[in-house]
């Protein structure tokens, strides 16, 4: 199934240029990593795709009939909004039948004596039945505790950072779209969740377009990598073994053209040193094709590193100490008299399984949250 086509697309911010007539196509078949460095545009390019951003000039053009579904780093949800509920609030039949049964269970609960509630929840059980919600319902409960959400009447606000992310997973995972789009999906699940993802995300039927610095899991999830490159986007049929080794094929083939150009320059130079007086229109050609391939030359010229020294200022051997910190979200103890002191030149890497408390630990250290006691 042909899902979107992007054609010339330009997009600049301020004077920098991240991407220059760029021009490619994806269809269900295609399983896409996107690689490249940090700044170059790969969550740009996956906001120009779902509409978010808009290129500065050329077209994105989307297959009306299929669906996409985006799952940014950071995704934004009602704090108040349970968990099953977010899970269920996709627009397929099968989302919408869940979402009317727990609609259904929800208003029962607070009113079980009344006999129209009994009678509408004995419609929804009946409803369940035939359409198979039963298999749904269990299918999300299931996903939800491969990744570490065991409490489904949690409100989203009580909810971790990281908890949160993988709620948002969930669903996109329970409601496959035609093209799913994840930006870092592997950012706060541990190691052994991410093969179970691994496994997963292999049944879909579906296309999927991801940015992933996880090498890994892209080498094994992909089968189709782009390349953003100074503006442009490279395209490289294979998982992410296969790009290294035709990347390093296509950077030794540019180096052999540099070479190539160089010899050719300086056998160019030569004959203008010994032809000074050149004036016919064959010698006037050949200057005119030594000019360009020197212009050639300084328009691939690898561009320079920047080098910025900053000024610092004594910090002492303590960097940060904590003393007896505690910190829960409603019920749930996060961390629980917690003791240590970090000092000037720690490396100290963060360990757990999902929900244990890693981000917020960090959050702490950041001051982006603050202790509940300690």
């Amino acid at each position: 199934m042909h899902l979107l086509s992007v054609e010339n697309i330009t997009k600049h911010y301020g004077l920098k240029t991240l991407f220059d007539d760029v021009s490619f196509s994806l269809t269900t078949a295609d399983r896409t990593g996107i690689v490249g460095v940090n700044g170059s545009g790969k969550t740009t390019l996956l906001k120009m795709i779902v509409g978010l951003e808009t290129p500065d000039s050329g077209a994105i053009n989307r297959n009306l009939q299929a669906r996409f579904d985006y799952l940014p780093q950071n995704p934004v949800m009602d704090e108040d909004c349970g968990v099953l509920d977010y899970l269920f609030a996709g627009q397929s039949p099968t989302m919408q039948l869940l979402r009317e049964y727990q609609r259904a269970v929800q208003t029962l609960a607070r009113h079980p004596a009344d006999r129209q509630r009994q009678a509408d929840m004995d419609t929804m059980t009946r409803r369940m039945d035939a359409e198979d919600g039963w298999t749904a319902e269990a299918q999300a409960k299931a996903i939800l505790t491969r990744l570490g959400i065991t409490r489904f009447d949690t409100r989203l606000g009580l909810l971790s950072g990281g908890q949160r992310r993988r709620v948002a997973l969930a669903r996109s995972l329970l409601d496959p779209a035609d093209l799913l789009i994840l930006d870092e999906p592997t950012n706060h699940i541990d190691p052994e969740t991410i093969t179970w993802l691994e496994t997963w995300l292999g049944r879909l039927k579906t296309g999927l377009l991801m940015v992933t610095h996880d090498r890994y899991f892209l080498d094994r999830a992909v089968n189709h990598i782009f390349e953003i490159d100074a503006g442009k986007i490279h395209s490289y049929p294979g998982n992410y073994s296969l790009f290294l080794e035709r990347k390093a094929e296509r950077s030794a083939q540019r180096r052999k053209q540099a070479a190539e150009r160089q010899s050719y320059l300086q056998k160019e130079l030569a004959w203008l040193h010994r032809s000074p007086m050149a004036r016919t229109g064959k010698q006037k050609a050949r200057i005119q094709r030594a000019e360009a391939a020197l212009q050639d030359r300084q328009n691939t010229r690898p561009a320079n590193h920047l080098t910025i020294s900053l000024a610092t200022r004594r910090t002492g051997k303590k960097l940060i100490e904590f003393n007896d910190v505690s910190k829960r979200f409603g019920a749930q103890k996060i961390i629980h008299n917690f003791s240590h002191t970090i000092s000037k030149g720690a490396r100290l890497g963060i360990v757990g399984p999902n929900g244990i408390g890693k981000t917020t630990l960090l959050n702490l250290i950041a001051g982006r949250l603050r202790p509940d006691s300690g």
